[in-house]
Formats: structure tokens, C-alpha cells, sequence
């Protein structure tokens, strides 16, 4: 039996759920409207003489059933609440959904505050009738591709799946982030190109996403009975563990790493190019790497091994201007709603639809939205809900805290050097000029060298 508590889903994807599954339920085909202020009506059925019966979803997961009734009885700013909302549409039938769970007295006291719109307790639906409507409707599971993350006994199966520890740990980790994922244009080409081939290589800058497409798109493949290996040293491990005519995926994050050039030199191209010809013939067999942008292209250029097998024909990079502004939307709503935030510092987004220049802004970036609804890093600064769109439109900005790791730790003294001479020319330079600035930040850098060396053995001179 499944037990799906629909904590994966944002209000809107819940709504969208439940109205598809109480119209398979009463076997009518309810409307649904697009996203904004509904007035009490998410779903609606009209009858020939002009009546109508009405859904009302509510996503109310995190404050149970009190909260639920607290919400209904809540007065608006047009000084009603959501049961005078039903009273002025004078429905036929007023049917209630929602993801809490709900016992028998639950479901009499939503009654009672809707007599005598909601006819009978088979109006309403908690989280348990739902599960029990896809529970014979396994199509609907398969589409709301988030669901199923939510689901305990398909993370026992992801878990049995997975052999490696860390692959475990890996899919624990997904799921848990799952309810921020967006499913993009990316995700869909990313998966048809991995099904063509059996192999995909995503490249992108740091932030950019690349890891987090990766991951899902191995959840999509462990669905369907793949067992994952989430490779981390060597394509080595992904040989000694190759089973032939058994479903197996393998994940390698990062394939290159910092050190690409060890890599090259130890031959380690050689053996990725062999294991993928390898997984190209196999039926049963996928394979994704991912790699920041700046690394691939220097593997690009300094292995011939990568050149004589247009490796770069299995690329599909990720760059910021392919996501779609209803993308960049759907990523900043749904880290919203998931986040700890208080209300006071979500309104502090809408107020004049300054969520529009959230998405709008050149620096957008997903790695950039965990940072700014991240309440732990809010509360660290003593940020007040006050000031809360000053430290977003500073951290759009000045993301300088956003990349500081990536810049120190994740980039090599080259990428760091070649950054600043751009950053330092206007944000952009000539191949020359940079070629030439180079050699002359290495050459004063040698000289200062050679002048502490001298320094040193000139003190231990005096010394003897």
C-alpha cells in the first residue's frame, strides 16, 4: 500500500493532483484555473440548470489539522473567511480536499463548518482517501513525477537498489531536496538524449544546476528497477562492478575533477572513452557525467583521446539563459514554499511583484535562491523581516558569499588567475592581452619567489 504524504509537492502541483483525482472519483470532469486568487474554487463542475459543485484544496501539511481549521476560520483582508467564501457562491455541493490526515471526528467538524454545502463525509478527502484513489490509478503516480519521492515504500526500494553505502546516502540526500526540483526543458531533453545514447555528459558552471539535473535524472532510471552506483575516484570502479544483462546506472559527479591534467597524464581519458563504448552497446547500461564548463573544455583541448572520439557529441551543457522564465519562477516558488520562511519575510517578496526582479536579474542562479531562502544563513545575519528584500537585492547584486568556496576551493590558482585578469580588464579581454597579462603576473610572481629564496639564504649566511 503506498502512503504518499505529499510533502514533495507545492500548493499548486497538490491542487492540480487532487483535482484529477476527484474527478476520476466522482467520474466528472472538474475545470481547474490557473494560478491566482480563486475565491474559494480550485476545481468547479457545472450542471445543465446552471448549479455547480465546487473543490476547495488545502496544502496544509506542516500545521496538521489544527492549523487546517485555523486557516478556514482565518479572516481575509476583505474582512471574510474561507466559509463565508462558500456561503456567497451557494454551491450544489462543496467538496473539501486536503493533505493532512483525517480521522472520522476530522472529517465531522469540516462537515459541520460547511452545512449544508458539503452533503456527506465522502465530500471530503484527507491524505488517506487520495492515496487510496492512486493506488488504482498508477498512471497519475507515474505522471506527478515528484510524488513518488515522498513515498516510503519507493525509498525502501530506491534503497534496496542502491548496493554501495554512499549510493544509499546519495538517494537518501535526493529525496529530501526533491520537493525544490523544477522539471525543465533541461530535464526533458537531458533524458531523451541519455535514452538515445545511454550516455550523457552535463556540463555547466558552478550553481548552475548540472548536479541537481543528474541526480533526478538517476531517480527516473532507479524507478524503473536500475541499480545505481555513484562512482567517485575512478571509472575503475564502474568496470569491477559491471554486470552484464543487469540494469545498472552509473553516476559519476565531477568526472574530471580539479586535477584534470593528472587525469589526462594517468590515462584515465582512455578508460572513460573505452568504459562508454562499452555502455553504448548495452540496452541495460546508462552512464552520466557531469563536469564544470571551464574543466571539460581544457580536457577538450589537451586530450587527443577526447578528440579522436568526439567526446563533446555526448555533451549537453547547461547554461543559465536556456531556463525559461517560467523555470526561473517555478525554482524560486517552490524553495519559497518549502522554505522555514515566516510569512512576514515571504510577503516581503510579493510586494510589488519584486519576486519579477529575482527572475529577471542577470545573476539569477539556483545555487543563488537556496542562499537568499535559506532561514538558518537569515537568521545567522539577524536579518529582520524589515530588511529582508535589501539582503536579497544585495546578494543579487554581490553574490561574493554565493561563490566564495567555488572560487577558493573548487578553482585552481589558473581558473583564479585568469578570473581576476578578466574581472580586472572590465569583465572582458582579449585573447592576447590576456595571454600577455598572464605571462607577466607568472613572471612577477616567479621573481617575488626567487626574492624570498634569496632572502632565506642570505639569513642562514649570517647565521653560519
Amino acid at each position: 500500500m503506498i502512503d504518499y504524504d505529499f510533502s514533495t509537492l507545492n500548493d499548486k502541483e497538490f491542487e492540480n493532483l487532487s483535482i484529477e483525482l476527484i474527478s476520476i472519483d466522482k467520474n466528472k470532469r472538474f475545470e481547474r484555473f490557473k494560478a491566482g486568487k480563486d475565491g474559494g474554487i480550485d476545481g468547479r463542475y457545472y450542471h445543465d440548470d446552471g448549479t455547480q459543485e465546487i473543490i476547495q484544496c488545502k496544502h496544509y501539511l506542516k500545521t496538521g489539522f489544527s492549523g487546517l481549521i485555523a486557516s478556514l476560520k482565518k479572516i481575509n483582508d476583505k474582512g471574510i473567511n474561507e466559509i463565508e467564501k462558500v456561503k456567497n457562491l451557494d454551491p450544489l455541493k462543496y467538496i473539501f480536499v486536503t493533505s493532512v490526515a483525517l480521522s472520522a471526528e476530522n472529517k465531522k467538524t469540516i462537515k459541520a463548518l460547511f452545512d449544508p454545502y458539503i452533503k456527506n463525509d465522502n465530500d471530503i478527502y484527507g491524505q488517506e482517501d487520495l492515496n487510496v484513489i492512486l493506488v488504482n490509478n498508477p498512471d497519475i503516480e507515474k505522471r506527478y513525477y515528484k510524488l513518488w519521492l515522498s513515498s516510503s515504500v519507493v525509498l525502501d526500494r530506491l534503497l534496496n537498489n542502491a548496493i554501495e553505502s554512499r549510493s544509499e546516502f546519495l538517494l537518501e540526500d535526493i529525496k529530501e531536496k526533491a520537493k525544490y526540483y523544477v522539471v525543465t526543458d533541461n530535464h526533458n531533453k537531458a533524458m531523451q538524449k541519455l535514452e538515445e545514447s545511454h550516455i550523457i555528459i552535463i556540463a555547466g558552471e558552478p550553481g548552475i544546476g548540472k548536479t541537481t539535473l543528474a541526480e533526478h535524472m538517476v531517480l527516473r532510471y532507479v524507478e524503473q528497477d536500475f541499480k545505481l552506483y555513484n562512482i567517485e575516484n575512478s571509472i575503475n570502479e564502474a568496470e569491477s562492478i559491471y554486470k552484464r544483462d543487469e540494469k545498472q546506472i552509473f553516476y559519476f559527479d565531477d568526472f574530471l575533477g580539479a586535477n584534470y591534467l593528472n587525469a589526462i597524464e594517468d590515462k584515465k581519458d582512455s578508460h572513460i572513452v573505452k568504459f562508454m563504448d562499452r555502455i553504448k552497446k548495452d540496452k541495460t547500461k546508462r552512464l552520466i557525467l557531469t563536469s564544470r564548463t571551464n574543466i571539460f573544455n581544457q580536457g577538450l583541448v589537451l586530450s587527443d583521446t577526447f578528440k579522436s572520439k568526439n567526446i563533446e557529441n555526448e555533451e549537453f551543457i547547461i547554461k543559465i539563459e536556456s531556463l525559461k522564465d517560467i523555470d526561473k519562477a517555478m525554482i524560486l516558488y517552490n524553495h519559497i514554499w518549502h522554505s522555514d520562511l515566516d510569512v512576514k519575510f515571504i510577503d516581503e517578496i510579493y510586494i510589488d511583484k519584486r519576486y519579477k526582479k529575482i527572475i529577471n536579474h542577470k545573476n539569477f542562479n539556483p545555487r543563488l535562491i537556496v542562499f537568499i531562502t535559506d532561514i538558518q544563513k537569515i537568521q545567522k545575519e539577524k536579518i529582520e523581516a524589515k530588511d529582508y528584500w535589501s539582503y536579497i537585492a544585495e546578494k543579487l547584486d554581490n553574490p561574493q558569499d554565493i561563490w566564495r568556496n567555488t572560487f577558493d576551493k573548487q578553482s585552481d590558482e589558473f581558473v583564479r588567475v585568469i578570473v581576476m585578469l578578466t574581472v580586472f580588464n572590465n569583465n572582458k579581454i582579449e585573447e592576447n592581452k590576456l595571454r600577455v597579462a598572464y605571462n607577466r603576473h607568472s613572471a612577477h610572481k616567479f621573481t617575488i619567489f626567487i626574492h624570498k629564496i634569496s632572502n632565506i639564504v642570505f639569513q642562514v649566511d649570517q647565521v653560519e
